[in-house]
């Protein structure tokens, strides 16, 4: 009883648990070919992502031959291989979450509209909002997480209600995607000016004065650290307050609407904040990567939560006349 109250309270779904962890992997690993002449859509309520892995391996591979590039055509090749591992992580879930939309899926147009545009309007709201308090620190701790997460939130919102979404699932998509760009476009500009930061401090330039030399090797730490802990990061916070949006958006208490929305956000705020304090503070490597592993650990069961709250939430809105059964349609082939 306390779970369904707490669930209802904060998402509007009075459900218990509906997400089944072996169902959600149960197609992972299968082979997956496409029949020419039969296309089989199945329906159902419980979503049975697989590309995503597919995704994921695809991008390793990018990322290792990327990195191959850096030493073959040298440190010029750097921003691709920083992009392309600044993308593994987000591209990746992004896959992912799309597979678990059973209803409402964006275009494909959307979804870049929504990536390339929503990027830019947060960066751009993250510009108007900047506020300093003059302390470095106290800024990157205390300020940036707030602004960062409202700046966000805007064209998160925009896009969802553009867009007419009603489905939890798909605005968690929305949420991430618009995250990923921001995570991505941070990441990258992190990795290259650190990657860089040593070669353009000591470049040698030949007699004639117009060519040069790389005295020093690239600096591949950030990249890859960021790498390693982007999966909490700003591309999960925005994934929430898409949720967020339609959680407050639920008729079951209206009072509790906006006050449902506000509750998520100050979550986003806190989680980052907390991730601000550990890169900020923590100078001591083993304490930082122990800090910052727990501090990932608490994403998962959050993003698990989110999950089922929009498989629950499709449950809710199914359509009664939604047919239950699987759906094969055979192609007549054209003669020649």
């Amino acid at each position: 009883m306390g779970w369904n109250r707490f669930n209802n309270f904060m998402t509007g779904n009075p459900n218990n648990w509906n997400l089944k962890f072996k169902t959600l992997y149960s197609e992972v690993f299968k082979n997956h070919r496409v029949k020419k002449d039969v296309f089989v859509e199945e329906i159902t309520d419980h979503p049975k992502p697989w590309k995503w892995l597919r995704v994921f391996l695809f991008l390793i591979v990018l990322s290792v031959v990327s990195f191959l590039n850096t030493i073959l055509v040298g440190a010029l090749a750097f921003p691709w291989l920083a992009l392309i591992v600044a993308s593994i992580v987000p591209i990746t879930v992004a896959m992912f979450l799309y597979e678990c939309i059973t209803h409402e899926k964006p275009k494909v147009l959307e979804i870049v509209l929504i990536f390339m545009v929503g990027t830019t309007v947060s960066f751009l709201a993250t510009g108007f909002l900047n506020i300093k308090l003059g302390d470095i620190g106290l800024d990157a701790v205390l300020v940036a997480p707030i602004i960062e997460e409202i700046a966000k939130a805007i064209p998160i919102v925009l896009a969802i209600k553009i867009l007419k979404i009603k489905r939890v699932s798909t605005a968690i998509f929305i949420g991430w995607i618009v995250g990923s760009g921001f995570e991505i476009a941070e990441t990258l500009g992190y990795s290259t000016y650190f990657g860089y930061m040593g070669i353009f401090s000591q470049l040698q330039f030949l007699p004639n004065g117009t060519e040069y030399v790389f005295s020093v090797t690239l600096d591949y730490t950030t990249m890859f650290a960021r790498f390693f802990f982007s999966f909490g990061s700003h591309a999960f916070w925005g994934a929430i307050e898409g949720a967020a949006f339609i959680f407050s958006e639920k008729k079951d208490k209206p009072k509790m609407g906006f006050g449902r929305f506000v509750i998520w956000l100050v979550i986003c705020i806190v989680l980052h904040m907390l991730w601000n304090t550990i890169s900020t503070y923590i100078s001591n490597l083993a304490w930082f990567i122990v800090l910052t592993i727990l501090v990932q650990l608490i994403y998962f069961p959050l993003f698990f939560y989110l999950l089922d709250a929009g498989i629950s939430d499709d449950i809710i809105q199914k359509p009664s006349n939604e047919l239950e059964n699987s759906i094969e349609v055979e192609t007549i082939p054209i003669s020649e």
